[in-house]
């Protein structure tokens, strides 16, 4: 008899956009809230960090990727500048919020200003204020390169979404 266990076999390999989101949802992924500031307005938008991926660390640069129908992309491309703020645990009821409305959160939290003028959420386990140097269509997708010019960071644990919910990690084995 052999004692040779098999692998369990992947599911078919599916090129299609609902498999593909699928799939996407069983990644966990940080939380970030991406701020701009334009014509005196402060706006932002809940996003799963598979939307947001680092590019190179010289010079510092992200990509934020967003439905071409998102609210956030007029304002992001007139104020050319935007802060991504990855929410702590303490800040779910913020990132809730922002999935709601692009506007109507602000007067919760605390918020500063620094190099690009973005709000740049405290508390946040890291907040990356950039300026955005380039714009890519791709499908139903924009995609914003913003070059990093002010990093903070905490030690807060991370706020994660998983399967169409946000969760917080366990904190430990």
């Amino acid at each position: 008899m052999d004692q040779t266990q098999t692998a369990a076999q992947p599911a078919p390999l599916s090129s299609d956009s609902e498999a593909f989101r699928e799939a996407l949802q069983k990644v966990a992924s940080a939380v970030s809230i991406v701020t701009t500031a334009q014509g005196g307005k402060d706006y932002g938008l809940t996003v799963s960090s598979t939307a947001i991926c680092a590019v190179t660390s010289a010079p510092p640069t992200l990509i934020v990727s967003l439905n071409s129908g998102s609210p956030m992309v007029a304002p992001l491309r007139a104020a050319g500048v935007m802060a991504v703020n990855f929410a702590s645990e303490d800040q779910h009821e913020l990132a809730r919020r922002f999935i709601e409305t692009t506007t109507g959160a602000f007067g919760r939290g605390v918020w500063t200003r620094q190099a690009t003028g973005a709000p740049v959420l405290n508390g946040a386990v890291a907040s990356m204020d950039c300026r955005i140097v380039d714009v890519v269509p791709h499908g139903s997708h924009l995609i914003f390169l913003g070059e990093v010019v002010f990093v903070t960071s905490t030690d807060m644990g991370g706020l994660l979404y998983r399967g169409g919910l946000l969760r917080r990690l366990d904190s430990g084995v």
